[in-house]
């Protein structure tokens, strides 16, 4: 699978979106903290210099998806959808499908869900909610843990979203109705509490460097 350029056509989108468990995720999607890692144990001998590292193995990668939600589409969306992914009392975890670029370079394609945390306000009519996730990396050479060889969801690419042409570079044009966030009120919270456009919708084609 190549890994979608943002600056390339139909880049943009594929950066802005999360597909998880065969569900793209609503409003502006990003991904943090994912980091392919490996349990490496430092055993030292007294008075000596250096160590010896003992090799255990891959560590399952801990990571988040932070949706940026704006509008009452994405919250609909949201009702429908989190009720099949998130975690429930007497539900036994199972492993799901998720797609991004970012993710793709570090080669994780299925998660269990940890946690939902709540829609937290950041002003001017802007929600986020943010998904906490872990690989799903059974056991070599076993059936691993919960939900072992069973991962749901189609092995999408967020370039196979159904996205309406909708990005952190495009939803500016699509704002603007009564009681949702309007083109300021977004690029306002956009350059104040939440960080330049850059951050919050990924690398913008207005920051990208110049020739000579």
């Amino acid at each position: 699978m190549t890994v979608p350029f943002w600056y390339d056509k139909g880049g943009a989108a594929a950066w802005d979106k999360v597909i998880l468990g065969g569900f793209t995720l609503p409003g502006v999607a990003r991904v943090e903290d994912a980091k392919a890692a490996r349990a490496l144990d430092s055993k030292r001998a007294k008075g000596r210099s250096g160590a010896s590292l003992v090799d255990e193995g891959y560590t399952p990668a801990e990571f988040a998806v932070v949706l940026t939600v704006y509008e009452a589409a994405h919250l609909r969306e949201l009702e429908q959808i989190l009720p099949k992914i998130r975690p429930a009392r007497g539900s036994k975890p199972e492993a799901l499908s998720i797609a991004h670029p970012a993710l793709d370079l570090l080669g994780i394609s299925s998660c269990y869900v940890k946690q939902v945390g709540q829609l937290e306000d950041k002003g001017r009519g802007i929600m986020e909610l943010r998904l906490g996730l872990i690989e799903f990396a059974p056991l070599s050479g076993s059936g691993g843990g919960t939900g072992a060889g069973k991962v749901s969801g189609p092995g999408l690419s967020p370039k196979d979203a159904d996205n309406s042409g909708e990005s952190g570079f495009s939803v500016m044009l699509s704002l603007g109705a009564a009681g949702q966030a309007t083109e300021q009120a977004v690029t306002d919270a956009v350059n104040g509490a939440l960080g330049a456009p850059a951050k919050l919708f990924g690398p913008s084609k207005a920051a990208k460097p110049s020739k000579g």
